[in-house]
């Protein structure tokens, strides 16, 4: 449907009249109660979630009425959805084990794929990565199985996400991302081209590699902004990752520029908002506004704890702890960081790990306390040269070519030499 190329106004127009038809005809009320539930897709695709919550329950209301059991699990798919992109969790979770245990044995295979990419994908915000890729396993082979090309890429998807962002296996994440935009291009599906493209400039531009990170990054953007399309939360996440880039490259200007304009872009969108406020307050911290960067990372941690996202919430609080180091606050600076250390080596996250490590580094360093800050800098040491087995030997060279990685490991090869 056109929903999924994000042409709200004609979604609207074809929902309607699917669900005129329908009233107009009593044995037609399952066909009500779909054009009910796509209509309230086509507001849930452009981030207007109170219409989508009232299409919802109004074809929920129907279905349930009339005993029209397949919308009735429609409808609460599409609640699910609506959860998990506020991270309701609590009510997301319940809502896709029940849709999906009805599509799954009555052979629904979108709806399935649908429900599993959900279901694991709320697993792995909320930290439970063993679940989440179990669910993604037999996702894959139910898309093999059936030869399914749609539900092959909603798998790519989602391991790209488990294991870039939870695990930070940044080359691996790629991989799955590329596979993703070659069946997305093969059905010209510019909604996911999008967001595909959206995220490989993410991981292209962690692992260094910014000449393409820009290109796709562009390329989202373009398609993203067509007056057809407008797909909002793929152009707030643009501004974001284009400012986390800045940031990267120690272009402070340009990183307080995108961040402020991806603060603008995503109101309605609470984990956007808190990744661009943390970014804004480290830009504003590096470019001598310590305080002020400080309020703003505490104000996004307290939007970041919302999300329940662990992934989330821990990249804020390093940030946090970085700008408490800029600070001169030794004290909140290791604690901060010390946590995180034992979170990120639990998840396996080298990158966050070896520079929570430094932080804890520099702030014993700071506070005057050298042995410890030696042992916490070759831990440091240790945890990145770990990281080369998860990028690979290219990667990692461009991902120390990063100026801001250049910068942490010059002071981290200045804490080793200390005596």
């Amino acid at each position: 449907m056109n929903r999924d190329e994000g042409n709200l106004e004609r979604a609207k127009e074809l929902a309607a009249e699917a669900i005129r038809i329908a009233q107009a005809n009593g044995n037609l009320k399952n066909i009500a109660a779909n054009g009910l539930i796509d209509l309230g897709l086509a507001f849930l695709s452009h981030g207007q979630f109170d219409d989508a919550r009232n299409y919802f329950q109004q074809a929920l209301d129907l279905a349930r009425r009339d005993h029209l059991t397949t919308s009735e699990k429609r409808a609460l798919l599409s609640f699910g959805r609506l959860n998990f992109q506020l991270s309701n969790y609590d009510e997301a979770v319940p809502q896709l084990q029940e849709a999906l245990a009805f599509f799954k044995p009555g052979r629904y295979p979108r709806e399935t794929s649908l429900a599993m990419t959900l279901l694991g994908r709320s697993y792995q915000d909320m930290g439970q990565d063993d679940k989440a890729l179990s669910i993604f396993n037999e996702q894959y082979q139910l898309a093999m199985a059936l030869n399914d090309e749609a539900s092959l890429g909603d798998y790519h998807m989602s391991l790209a996400f488990l294991r870039g962002l939870n695990q930070e296996s940044y080359a691996e994440a790629l991989s799955h991302l590329d596979e993703k935009l070659k069946i997305d291009q093969s059905h010209n599906m510019n909604r996911g081209i999008a967001f595909d493209q959206m995220n490989r400039g993410r991981f292209l531009s962690l692992l260094g590699r910014y000449a393409e990170a820009k290109t796709a990054l562009d390329g989202a953007f373009e398609l993203a902004n067509r007056k057809e399309a407008q797909y909002k939360t793929v152009m707030a996440q643009v501004h974001l990752f284009r400012a986390q880039t800045a940031l990267s490259q120690r272009q402070y200007a340009e990183a307080v520029k995108n961040a402020q304009l991806a603060i603008a872009a995503s109101q309605e969108f609470p984990d956007i908002m808190a990744q661009a406020q943390f970014t804004l307050g480290l830009a504003n911290a590096y470019s001598g506004a310590a305080a002020a960067g400080q309020k703003l990372g505490e104000d996004a941690l307290a939007l970041a704890n919302k999300t329940k996202s662990r992934v989330i919430i821990t990249s804020v609080q390093l940030a946090l702890a970085e700008i408490y180091l800029l600070e001169k606050n030794s004290d909140q600076a290791q604690k901060s960081a010390l946590e995180l250390q034992k979170i990120f080596a639990q998840s396996g996250q080298k990158d966050s790990e070896w520079r929570a490590l430094l932080i804890a580094a520099r702030a014993s360093d700071l506070a005057g306390n050298k042995s410890a800050a030696q042992e916490y800098a070759a831990r440091a040491d240790k945890s990145c040269s770990e990281l080369q087995q998860k990028l690979g030997d290219e990667n990692y060279q461009s991902y120390l070519r990063r100026p801001d990685i250049q910068t942490y490991r010059s002071q981290l090869a200045q804490l080793l030499k200390s005596k």
